[in-house]
């Protein structure tokens, strides 16, 4: 060793009070504050706030509109609702890289659903798969995401 010391975090992957065999050994019930800190990142985890968490959640809830309600098609709620409640969820609890990832996610999602309500067609008909893959090479869906928007802006 050159004199440095190391730190390590020990089994950073578990949550202790639930995976075995250390949860049998405690039979203990998890608190919510041990939720909490297994979500929260590395940083925060043994000194959480709970007014930092909605702080958080108040920086991220500044739209000027707010959703009402949302159409009960399952479709919907799945690829664009509950992702952008997990999105903001784990903006919540400093989780930036899932808010990203499920933010870009949810993108493509709409990016998806314009195409299909818009009625795009060719020759004076709908336009169907097999069009989709003459024009653009592949269907809109297997199409990257900087085609997707040059197609759409078209």
């Amino acid at each position: 060793m050159d004199g440095k010391t190391i730190l390590c975090e020990i089994n950073p992957l578990a949550f202790l009070e639930v995976d075995l065999p250390w949860a049998s050994s405690t039979q203990e019930k998890p608190t919510p504050e041990a939720v909490l800190r297994f979500l929260c990142p590395a940083e925060e985890r043994f000194n959480f706030d709970i007014e930092r968490l909605l702080g958080r959640y108040r920086q991220i809830s500044t739209e000027s509109v707010r959703l009402f309600v949302a159409p009960a098609e399952q479709r919907i709620l799945d690829k664009l609702i509950w992702p952008l409640r997990n999105a903001k969820s784990s903006f919540m609890v400093g989780n930036y890289l899932a808010t990203v990832s499920l933010s870009g996610m949810v993108s493509e999602m709409v990016a998806m659903l314009l195409w299909e309500i818009t009625a795009s067609q060719i020759n004076g008909r709908a336009m169907m798969k097999k069009d989709e893959e003459i024009l653009f090479g592949r269907e809109f869906e297997n199409l990257g995401q900087d085609r997707r928007v040059k197609v759409l802006l078209a």
